[in-house]
């Protein structure tokens, strides 16, 4: 999880120590994003979804992004609209936040087609200087059934201010790739 250095406006601290390899594919059927991927999603209309949960998500995001906690995806299934393609983030490639999300959406019969998996998350978002904003209030309440949802009226005001890329730090250093865990099977 990246986390901001003291007294240094543009640099972050990535911790590489925590979480397991998550799987490249989250679901069958769901598409992974790289972030020129991603990118091109957003200015297609695409939604982003900060799956994280409050205490994970070190006050800020990528720039408008929608916070619904991947523990209250099913609660808040309402707030995504199926017509447009929802792409999930979380803290990065060792992070299952997102994977579980996804996977619970499509478990209970959403279009896997509506939904993308950015496995990049904050951390390779951070790693490669892109912009973020800070996160300056709570996820939003789930909306009534019927109403214009939240994570729309979230994204077409886009009313959080943006901070500048900022520089990434990696410590400790990166683990040798055999040393590695995985929650996969197979070579």
């Amino acid at each position: 999880m990246p986390r901001e250095v003291a007294g240094e406006a543009d640099l972050v601290v990535v911790d590489t120590t925590w979480g397991e390899l998550q799987p490249l594919q989250s679901a069958p059927g769901v598409v992974t994003l790289g972030e020129l991927e991603l990118l091109k999603s957003l200015s297609g209309g695409a939604v982003l979804i900060d799956s994280r949960v409050p205490g994970s998500r070190a006050g800020i995001t990528i720039p408008g992004a929608v916070n619904i906690p991947h523990d209250r995806i099913l609660e808040s299934r309402d707030q995504l609209d199926p017509s447009r393609l929802s792409v999930f983030f979380c803290n990065g490639p060792q992070c299952p936040q997102s994977p579980a999300a996804v996977r619970a959406l499509v478990e209970t019969g959403y279009p896997a087609s509506a939904l993308a998996y950015y496995r990049g998350g904050l951390h390779d978002w951070v790693t490669l200087a892109m912009p973020t904003e800070r996160v300056t209030r709570p996820p939003a309440p789930v909306s009534a059934p019927g109403s214009k949802t939240t994570a729309h009226r979230a994204l077409a005001s886009r009313d959080q201010p943006k901070t500048k890329p900022r520089r990434a730090f990696l410590w400790p250093a990166p683990v040798p790739a055999g040393r590695l865990r995985s929650n996969t099977t197979g070579p």
